[in-house]
């Protein structure tokens, strides 16, 4: 456990000597990255520097993934308006709409579900996971669709 704390604290220090947007907040780590006597200083107005470490790539992705969770309900909504529409008939031994609500109700349990287990024994979510419900919907809408 030390080994990773000293090795997330270099992180953060390296990170801040690239720039401060990069660092966590509150910092990990109190070292000669900070103050006013930083060794390293570089800026220009030509070059962007990017660190390439897992915390400035966990933090970047977070923040552009955080919006998306708008989208995913937004994306429900309209695959589920899409899917009424289609299995919708005025006859009602020839509707199909429980059929289409039943697909979309299982999709987000099975969402559900899935970040629930993964939560209880402990493994941690990565912005890789976060398209699961877009996969998930996808395969579930297919499968209404077939079962039609």
């Amino acid at each position: 456990k030390d080994q990773l704390e000293a090795a997330m604290a270099w992180e953060d220090q390296l990170n801040l000597l690239v720039g401060e947007e990069w660092t966590s907040d509150p910092p990990l780590s109190r070292g000669s990255a900070y103050g006013d006597d930083i060794a390293v200083e570089w800026e220009s107005p030509l070059v962007d520097a990017y660190p390439n470490t897992a915390g400035a790539i966990e933090r970047e992705l977070s923040g552009n993934i955080s919006g998306d969770v708008i989208k995913i309900n937004i994306g429900f909504i309209l695959i589920g308006a899409y899917a009424l529409a289609v299995f919708f008939k005025f006859d009602p031994r020839r509707s199909r709409s429980a059929l289409a609500i039943a697909g979309l109700v299982s999709c987000a349990l099975s969402v559900g579900v899935a970040y629930g287990f993964t939560t209880l024994i402990g493994y941690e979510v990565n912005p890789v996971v976060t398209v699961l419900p877009f996969i998930l919907l996808g395969i579930g809408v297919d499968d209404m669709f077939v079962l039609e």
